[in-house]
């Protein structure tokens, strides 16, 4: 998706949250911006956008929230707050961070706990990863970068479903990834693959919201409707941590319900109907006649060599 965002002549990649705040230019940046004093006609009474958008934030309050638009269009009358966090490559554990009332820069220890917990039921999540192989990919991925800069190259990057049932497991909590279907995954939720509920279940979701590699943090409301369980947690679950599943059954229907009924990115156009036959399409019979061809031009060479030959003797 190509941004508006106009950088200036020293050929800087734009980074993640600059793309996002460049797409979202009607709200306060989540960066921090220099204060601009007020001009000498907002005293003179002049209409400023924020008033003129009064009606429009009296009739649906939400829609007034930044970065409003990267949620599917059933969730969005239950958003608090959407949070836009540093674009580095950590942007998934510093959403973690800010869920579990730490300071952003914290990212690190959410990348330790994860690893705790990865390596101290390593029996647990293998079957979820298929093999040795996968389990140490996603471990790996786990582990600071150790670049100077801090910034995380792809491979360290959160990814769901894959930490997903870590995240949840760990911090004994909900966990629920949105995204637009024109961003090609799927809303779903992560439970703990073993522990019990909590005691109060519904209270404290953790929310995510992923769009162009980079994530959001996003706050709902407590009665709000809730994605489908992830299936590798479905086959994968155990002891008391089905238990899960039914609380939140009623949520997950009515989410599955009203998604059903929202309206699907168009389909990229395609010449399925109206193919492009090929002029010539050479076939093994039509290449073994251009070889017998070839091979009688050059037999009708060498003979013609052969007779000059003979001529000059």
């Amino acid at each position: 998706m190509k941004s508006t965002l106009k950088t200036r002549s020293t050929g800087r990649i734009p980074l993640s949250w600059e793309i996002i705040d460049a797409q979202n230019p009607d709200s306060q940046c989540s960066h921090g911006k220099s204060y601009v004093p007020k001009s000498k006609g907002s005293r003179l009474g002049t209409c400023s956008r924020s008033q003129t958008s009064s009606y429009t934030s009296k009739k649906e309050p939400y829609l007034q929230i930044r970065y409003i638009s990267q949620i599917p269009n059933l969730m969005r009358p239950y958003i608090e707050d959407i949070v836009n966090v540093r674009g580095d490559g950590n942007c998934g554990f510093r959403v973690i961070a800010r869920h579990m009332r730490f300071n952003e820069e914290d990212h690190v220890l959410v990348r330790h706990a994860l690893i705790n917990e990865l390596k101290n039921h390593k029996s647990d999540y293998l079957p979820i990863y298929g093999t040795e192989r996968r389990y140490k990919l996603i471990l790996d991925g786990l582990h600071p970068p150790t670049s100077k800069s801090g910034i995380a190259p792809i491979e360290k990057w959160l990814t769901t479903p894959d930490m997903g049932h870590i995240i949840a497991t760990c911090y004994n909590r909900v966990v629920a990834l949105l995204t637009l279907l024109e961003m090609g995954g799927a809303c779903e939720t992560y439970f703990s693959i073993r522990s019990a509920p909590p005691l109060k279940p519904h209270s404290n979701i953790m929310y995510l919201c992923l769009i162009l590699d980079h994530f959001l943090h996003v706050k709902l409301k407590e009665d709000c409707l809730l994605p489908p369980p992830c299936k590798e947690w479905m086959t994968h679950k155990i002891g008391e941590a089905e238990k899960r599943h039914f609380e939140f059954m009623d949520r997950q229907a009515a989410f599955d319900d009203l998604m059903s009924k929202e309206s699907k990115p168009p389909k990229k156009p395609t010449n399925e109907h109206n193919p492009i036959v090929c002029d010539y399409t050479p076939t093994l019979k039509k290449k073994e006649q251009e070889f017998e061809v070839m091979e009688y031009m050059e037999d009708e060479e060498n003979l013609g060599m052969s007779l000059d030959f003979l001529d000059r003797l």
